[in-house]
């Protein structure tokens, strides 16, 4: 399953930076920028057996490497102009012995919120591999329970406050979420959330000019019709070896349909369902000679953030059957990336957590009607 998603992430990667080559004869180029910047956050313990770790704080060093055009093509993509680049994010927990450190190259997107004065908005996602030299082992390191794959995922939101001191040079102050783990692929894994706060600088290789767009383009986004969404979606979530039950790797499979409706440049709302196939539920049920069902369906509503074509979901969702979950878990959140890779198909990944605990994280394909 991971060789599948490492395969999608390339694909889109490659997709979307090639989607920007090919307004490379515009009469005008690309605008790159470097960045460094310096995190220094705090774990969130989302469990009472975690507290301890809340007294430690991670800290980092990131540099970026992005691009961005002042070009009607490239504003129509999203009524925006965005940024896309490349980040390499080093992180240490603040406790190495056990949490060690945490390397991560990943791919972003960063939408300018506002562009027209020296101080200026904008919201970074960010998504890619994360390489652990501390994941759990029963023996040598039992105490991180946090992740257990050598090879994870990070997932990144920043809010960004940037003041433009000369034409080429930007200082940069962020408020930032970060989620490291392996989607539940291999147990234990209870995810490490950990905000962060950064400052440092962004520089320009050429001056910074962008035209106001505002008028242009499709902006009668209220009267846009309904988008209708199904899609399909599939992972793997590892069971862990017990008496004479070997470890093994189950399928977790499920479909989803969805409506959402726009309203404005960068914001929709969204409601939907989905249904779920849980082998990890079926195989722990089995081994526990239990008769539940390890089905499950749900109703969804959340937000989209619209950044042309791709689309950042925060959804909240409501069982309305699920035998297996306590009571406790009547409801979970998920987190979905998309690219719209046609006007009718699109490719993606979601994340499911209940609260702050990471669920599964798989892969997905659509149509939009």
């Amino acid at each position: 399953m991971k060789k599948l998603i490492l395969k999608v992430v390339i694909a889109l990667l490659f997709y979307t930076t090639g989607n920007n080559l090919l307004y490379a004869n515009d009469t005008i180029s690309r605008n790159y920028s470097i960045g460094l910047k310096l995190h220094y956050g705090k774990i969130l313990p989302h469990a009472k057996d975690l507290w301890r770790f809340g007294i430690y704080n991670p800290y980092g060093v990131q540099i970026d490497f992005g691009w961005f055009r002042d070009e009607t093509k490239s504003w129509d993509q999203c009524n925006c102009y965005a940024k896309i680049g490349f980040s390499f994010i080093w992180f240490n927990f603040g406790y190495s012995e056990v949490l060690g450190n945490a390397y991560n190259p990943m791919f972003y997107y960063e939408p300018l919120l506002t562009y027209k004065r020296k101080l200026f908005l904008s919201l970074k996602v960010g998504m890619g591999p994360s390489f652990l030299d501390k994941p759990y082992h029963e023996t040598d390191n039992p105490e991180n329970e946090f992740f257990s794959a050598s090879l994870s995922y990070i997932l990144l939101l920043h809010l960004n406050i940037k003041y433009r001191i000369s034409p080429q040079f930007e200082v940069n102050i962020s408020g930032c979420y970060n989620h490291i783990s392996n989607g539940g692929v291999k147990q234990p894994n209870r995810g490490i959330n950990f905000p962060s706060f950064n400052v440092g600088f962004n520089y320009n290789f050429k001056q910074v000019i962008l035209r106001d767009r505002s008028g242009s383009g499709r902006q009668n986004f209220k009267n846009e019709q309904i988008r209708y969404d199904v899609a399909f979606y599939g992972t793997a979530k590892s069971i862990r070896a017990n008496g004479n039950y070997p470890q093994k790797n189950l399928p977790v499979y499920g479909i989803y349909g969805s409506a959402s409706k726009r309203l404005s440049r960068m914001s929709a709302i969204i409601g939907g369902a989905e249904w779920v196939s849980d082998g990890y539920v079926k195989e722990k049920m089995m081994r526990e000679d239990k008769d539940i069902d390890h089905y499950n369906a749900s109703l969804i509503i959340g937000h989209e953030l619209l950044i042309g074509k791709t689309i950042f979901s925060q959804n909240l969702c409501f069982y309305i059957y699920n035998p297996y979950e306590s009571e406790d878990d009547l409801m979970y959140q998920r987190y979905s990336l998309r690219y719209q890779v046609t006007e009718r198909f699109f490719t993606g990944f979601s994340l499911k957590a209940h609260r702050h605990v990471a669920h599964i994280f798989d892969v997905r394909f659509g149509v939009s009607f």
